[in-house]
């Protein structure tokens, strides 16, 4: 396949010259691409027949574009110059305008050789000009797409691209490897350290370029932990204002383990930014469902509600309410839930609560709900516990008899709405047989317990109802029950 294409012939001015005496040809050749044209030999013929890497993890297998003479250069050392990046899997990607081209001619005793380059995360080009025994470099690198205010131009390759060439760092995909790599994402981190803000400008111009890879990444999570607390405010918000861009995408990276953390580590960094953290909080908010859902997703949402006070995490309580029952009656949403009522406050951990009482009916024999609704009752909430327990008064002896349901009941006998529960189990005339029930046994243990350290007068009255037909209870799963009713009511 050839990459050839028809230029007007030029001289160093850019003035067309005639055909006399003239030969010149134009290789046009993709970044990575072991093949040429074979109208390009004459150009490629003027080359050193070893490509030049620049750095040690490049391959050696196209052909150079520069002459042998340019390595004696005073200019541009062998070791420092704007070099061919090693853009694996991305020779395919780019279009003809993208491609690099080597230009000779000759002219008597002068001769022109370019090399233009073009970088994955911006505009990258290095012109390299023989002639009269002279080599002259001039390395124009637009960076960040007017970032910086435009071109930054550096002569003989020094400067800060130093640092970065010294590390093998020429382009964006260079970046990215090294980020996502133990050594490399170290190395990176010690660039960090000098808080140099042409360093930081271009760390967070090519973070933006590969932000959603770079954070699901183990390596990657880690140095973007430690650029979030070292880049400023303009930076952080340039972050931010991409993260929030792609809601999507944050969802998507927030359920998995290091995009998680990393999600995290920005939710805290941002506590001192509170319109930065409501921008975060209002883009999490639209994935709500999908990440309470997730038990690493979850802790992204946990984690607003431990930093942002709660008129900001306002949206997501604002979701907790809608989704509540659809989120209890979910194995794992119902786990997520109770992380989310743990960590709430104020208006809105009331307004999840009194919602949550309000069906403690319907939840207290679901599954999944009856764990939400023990958890509350874990709480110790006095005036939410009177509440549930009131409102399932006349449904204790149902629940009793089932797995999760009895798990309620016990919950609401060590509550401060424990004289509901009794009511229920002195109007029932059937006590002993609830009390030889798989899981109801449990029920009047609790109640014996319960009663009798809170010096409660019902205890007797629940020991002398279950008396009355105590010989069903010497065996199966009364016969707990009967040991505590003839030891008083301790095992």
């Amino acid at each position: 396949m050839s990459f050839m294409k028809r230029t007007p012939r030029a001289n160093f001015n850019g003035t067309p010259k005639s055909d006399e005496g003239l030969s010149i040809s134009l290789a046009n050749l993709r970044i990575g691409t072991y093949g040429f044209g074979s109208s390009s030999s004459n150009a490629l013929s003027q080359t050193h027949a070893i490509h030049e890497t620049g750095h040690n993890n490049s391959q050696p297998g196209p052909s150079a574009l520069y002459p042998d003479s340019m390595w004696t250069s005073d200019y541009f050392p062998r070791d420092k110059y704007l070099g061919a990046g090693y853009y694996n899997n991305y020779q395919n990607n780019y279009l003809d305008e993208n491609l690099e081209s080597a230009n000779s001619a000759s002219n008597g005793g002068y001769t022109i050789n370019l090399a233009n380059q073009n970088n994955l995360v911006g505009y990258n080009a290095a012109n390299v000009f023989q002639g009269g025994g002279g080599d002259i470099m001039s390395a124009n690198s637009n960076l960040f797409n007017g970032a910086l205010g435009g071109l930054r131009n550096q002569q003989s390759g020094v400067g800060i691209y130093q640092n970065f060439s010294t590390l093998g760092l020429g382009q964006g995909w260079d970046f990215l490897m090294l980020a996502t790599s133990k050594d490399g994402s170290e190395r990176l981190l010690q660039m960090l350290i000098s808080k140099d803000q042409v360093i930081m400008n271009k760390f967070v111009y090519w973070v933006l370029e590969s932000l959603f890879v770079l954070i699901t990444d183990k390596h990657g999570y880690y140095f973007f932990s430690k650029l979030i607390e070292s880049v400023n405010g303009y930076q952080l918000q340039q972050i931010v204002a991409k993260i929030t861009s792609q809601p999507e995408l944050l969802i998507n990276a927030s359920n998995k383990l290091y995009g998680s953390k990393s999600i995290q580590r920005l939710i805290k960094v941002l506590d001192k930014s509170p319109l930065m953290i409501s921008a975060v909080i209002s883009a999490l908010s639209r994935g709500f469902d999908q990440l309470m859902t997730n038990q690493i997703g979850s802790l992204v949402i946990v984690k607003c509600l431990d930093v942002a006070n709660t008129q900001q995490n306002k949206l997501l309580y604002d979701k907790a309410l809608e989704s509540f029952l659809h989120l209890a009656k979910d194995e794992i949403g119902c786990i997520c839930l109770n992380m989310f009522i743990t960590s709430s406050k104020g208006s809105g951990r009331s307004q999840i609560l009194n919602v949550i009482a309000t069906h403690s009916v319907y939840l207290s024999q679901d599954p999944s709900g009856n764990f939400v609704l023990q958890h509350v009752l874990g709480l110790d909430d006095p005036v939410f516990n009177e509440k549930i327990c009131s409102i399932l008064r006349g449904h204790y002896i149902r629940l009793s008899s089932q797995k999760g349901g009895s798990f309620v009941v016990e919950k609401c006998l060590n509550s401060n709405g424990m004289i509901y529960v009794i009511q229920d189990l002195l109007s029932y005339n059937r006590l002993c047989h609830l009390a030889r029930n798989q899981y109801g046994n449990f029920v009047i243990q609790t109640a014996l317990k319960a009663t009798k350290r809170m010096l409660s007068p019902h205890h007797e009255a629940l020991v002398a109802t279950l008396k009355g037909d105590v010989a069903t209870l010497k065996s199966g799963y009364g016969r707990i029950v009967y040991n505590l009713i003839e030891n008083g009511g301790s095992t």
